[in-house]
């Protein structure tokens, strides 16, 4: 059995939604998994908030 972890469902969706209006910005797949498309997304995510880690 695949496990999928509703928290990053919802964030995929909220990326989804915030920034898939955007041009640049390529869908997440909705899939509850944390993987590298996950990640990236909210680098871009942050780029586009002009968000700096502390």
């Amino acid at each position: 059995m695949e496990y999928k972890d509703p928290n990053v469902e919802n964030a995929q969706r909220y990326l989804n939604a915030m920034f898939g209006g955007h041009p640049s910005w390529g869908m997440l797949e909705v899939d509850g998994h944390t993987g590298t498309t996950m990640m990236e997304g909210i680098i871009r995510a942050f780029h586009r908030k002009k968000i700096k880690p502390n």
